[in-house]
């Protein structure tokens, strides 16, 4: 494809993304409010085939940057978090299933994300395996054609409305450093059932979910890496934590952006409030923070898409630019005064959406550590 004809493309791409952003925005207080997601968003995002944005074009999929992918998760953050994470969790399974061994399957799910056929989720976390997913007990027991599946699995995004779950277990016949690996379940099949739905801070209109796996039968095509793949996983998350940065960075632009409006409108003391030089200087901070953020998240993004290693990078950009949102929208709040404090203005939403961004895909505090180890590789 030439390349003026690749910017029309990426042009046509974002403006459907600005288009979709518009809706969620709209949709957002009220999903918020009742902590559920809008079906019929659910079905735009999926007929749209959003889902389809990092599958490879050989199955039908967009096959596009990840500089370009970045751009959609911020775009959409700017409006709705919630959607973001929607969008951004295909990505993630995308490339968990383009680097997954059982090439069969995985392009099959790929395809259908492709073809807005299905959306997903996946299962990895456990009451006793955060962060730490090394420490996984679900157990998946080979028997005659598959598997038998049992154990919790909590914080799963999205599980209770998704069409695939990719659910991560131990293989039990396998040496214990090689058995986790991931199968691909339909959740309608008996012996998968949410059994909980949490209520949270932030992030309300997307479900978070608790899994039980109960004598849960798989077939052996269902695997996706028969001798394991926790290293493939693991690859997966560096994709996924540069996608988590760019959303920050967007959850971040929008409300610097309400906030600055606000202050311009606002008057007190016989003047606007963008007249103070204090209210000047918090904004200043924020667009330089924002900036900042966005900078090196895209780099982060380029080396990717130039195929170079860039796990401290994306280590980098996930902690710092969630770090920054939380101050972005903490400081937004505090521009409003009491209005922000109120669900009338959308900051404080922003503000509650930014704290979980710190904590999933690996708390900022792992963050820091890898980000550590691998400057301490580099420099030795």
């Amino acid at each position: 494809m030439m390349e003026t004809e690749t910017l029309g493309v990426e042009a046509a791409l974002l403006e459907t993304v600005h288009r979709l952003a518009r809706q969620a925005g709209e949709l957002a207080k009220g999903n918020d409010e009742r902590s559920e997601y809008d079906a019929t968003l659910w079905e735009t995002v999926k007929a749209l085939g959003l889902g389809g944005l990092c599958v490879p074009e050989a199955q039908g999929g967009a096959d596009v940057s990840i500089s370009l992918f970045c751009q959609v998760c911020e775009a959409l953050a700017v409006t709705d978090a919630v959607t973001s994470t929607l969008v951004h969790l295909q990505g993630n399974n995308t490339f968990l299933l383009r680097h997954a061994p059982n090439r069969a399957r995985a392009e099959r799910v790929l395809a259908q994300l492709a073809q807005g056929e299905v959306l997903t989720a996946y299962a990895l976390t456990e009451p006793e395996a955060g962060s730490d997913a090394a420490r996984i007990r679900a157990t998946a027991r080979p028997v005659e054609g598959g598997y038998v599946l049992n154990g919790t699995k909590c914080f799963s995004s999205w599980a209770s409305m998704a069409d695939v779950v990719l659910v991560f277990a131990r293989i039990t016949d396998l040496p214990e450093r090689e058995q986790v690996s991931c199968f691909v379940v339909d959740p309608r099949q008996p012996g998968f059932s949410i059994t909980r739905l949490e209520k949270k801070m932030g992030l309300r209109g997307a479900p978070l979910c608790e899994i039980t796996l109960d004598d849960l039968f798989v077939s052996q095509e269902d695997c996706l890496g028969p001798q394991g793949l926790f290293r493939h996983a693991l690859e997966a998350l560096d994709y996924s934590r540069v996608g988590i940065a760019a959303m920050a960075v967007g959850l971040a632009q929008g409300a610097f952006a309400y906030a600055f409006r606000y202050v311009h409108e606002r008057k007190a003391f016989g003047q606007e409030l963008a007249g103070f030089q204090g209210v000047q200087f918090k904004l200043a901070d924020m667009a330089t923070e924002i900036e900042a953020a966005r900078s090196l998240t895209m780099k982060a993004a380029a080396q990717a898409d130039a195929g170079q290693s860039f796990t401290k990078l994306a280590s980098m950009a996930k902690y710092f630019a969630s770090d920054v949102a939380m101050r972005v929208t903490t400081d937004a709040v505090q521009l409003l005064g009491g209005a922000g404090y109120t669900n009338e203005h959308p900051v404080e939403r922003m503000m509650r959406d930014a704290k979980a961004i710190q904590i999933f895909e690996g708390a900022n505090e792992l963050q820091r550590v890898l980000t550590f180890r691998l400057l301490a590789k580099e420099m030795s």
